[in-house]
């Protein structure tokens, strides 16, 4: 539901439930094609980003000259930020200590499903993603056509994406017994659901969209970006809910304005879905049928979580060095941690 405090409060249902600013900071740039732009592939050239879907194909010249990378935006407003920009095209760089370049960027889970095929796009090289495979800090992960990809990460997070979904890995810093640990992940289209680890519960885990961002506190939570997008160069809605995990319980998380952090709406009831267009309006619709897409992600998601081992999340280096010293490991198929 809205916020207390919120404009246009009214009882649960299918009517629309006020709007938000979801405008883009003042100095987007304006993409008219809302298709291309969320759905679309980046790529660099020289100091232009090119975007491309089929026989479509946009030209921003200059793009990355100079240090500062500005948001891409749809008419309405929804949009994609900068850094985000900047993971999509593959030019994405990470800085050690002293200031100097790292090729290197630090591994935070790895692939602990995967049913047909994926990819990851790292320091602008388009790499086949297989089981128990390591992801890596400003990895763009992507699910293809009629696929599934499941990552469990440093934290015990556990991602389910859907076919076709595609996520960019910004941030995650944790250590179980530190006290500034965060995370920062944006879901960029298509269905993907999630269990939240330590990070939501002690520390600071936020997930961008499009549209809106969410502050997580440990619960699950299943987001759809719609492929389809409306007329007049919209963008896709998103749709926001919060899931029954297989205790019982229910959280809640809550959803922020991109640009001012605002607190939008609470999303604590299950079966009700918060849906948030292009335009701002906030809508809420319940009793939602899940599509068998939906929930086979959550049934996977449920499933890795509770296979997780403990020590994923109490000792961060023994998650490395078993990703990287048993990269054939199946979680669905326990026996091959012996060699079996």
């Amino acid at each position: 539901d809205l916020l207390p405090d919120a404009p246009g409060s009214q009882p649960l249902g299918t009517v629309k439930m006020g709007s938000i600013s979801t405008h883009a900071p003042s100095d987007a740039i304006i993409v008219p094609d809302a298709h291309l732009l969320f759905t679309g592939d980046f790529k660099r050239s020289g100091v232009d980003l090119i975007l491309s879907a089929q026989d479509r194909e946009l030209v921003l010249q200059d793009y990355f000259k100079g240090e500062k990378r500005v948001a891409l935006a749809s008419p309405d407003g929804a949009h994609l930020t900068g850094d985000i920009v900047n993971a999509l095209a593959g030019y994405t760089q990470f800085a050690q200590a002293d200031g100097s370049a790292s090729v290197a960027p630090a591994v935070i889970g790895n692939v602990t499903k995967l049913t047909g095929n994926a990819t990851a796009i790292r320091n602008g090289v388009s790499i086949i993603l297989n089981q128990g495979d390591t992801v890596h800090k400003g990895d763009v992960v992507q699910s293809g056509s009629d696929s599934t990809l499941g990552i469990t990460f440093i934290d015990g997070t556990v991602f389910g994406l859907a076919s076709n979904a595609k996520m960019v890995l910004n941030e995650m810093i944790y250590d179980p017994n530190g006290s500034d640990n965060k995370s920062l992940l944006s879901l960029v289209q298509g269905t993907i659901s999630f269990v939240a680890g330590a990070t939501a519960k002690k520390g600071d885990m936020k997930i961008d969209t499009p549209v809106a961002t969410m502050g997580i506190r440990g619960t699950a939570v299943l987001v759809e970006i719609d492929f389809e997008v409306p007329s007049q160069g919209g963008a896709p809605p998103a749709k926001f809910q919060v899931l029954v995990e297989p205790d019982g319980t229910t959280g809640s998380y809550i959803l922020f304005d991109k640009t001012t952090l605002t607190p939008i709406a609470t999303v604590s009831q299950a079966g009700t879905q918060t849906i948030i267009n292009g335009q701002g309006a906030v809508s809420f619709q319940s009793s939602v049928q899940l599509s068998p897409d939906a929930q086979k992600i959550i049934s996977d998601v449920f499933s890795l979580k509770l296979m997780t081992p403990l020590w994923f999340v109490n000792d961060v280096w023994s998650f490395r060095l078993f990703c990287a010293y048993m990269p054939t490991f199946d979680v669905w198929r326990p026996q091959t941690l012996v060699g079996l």
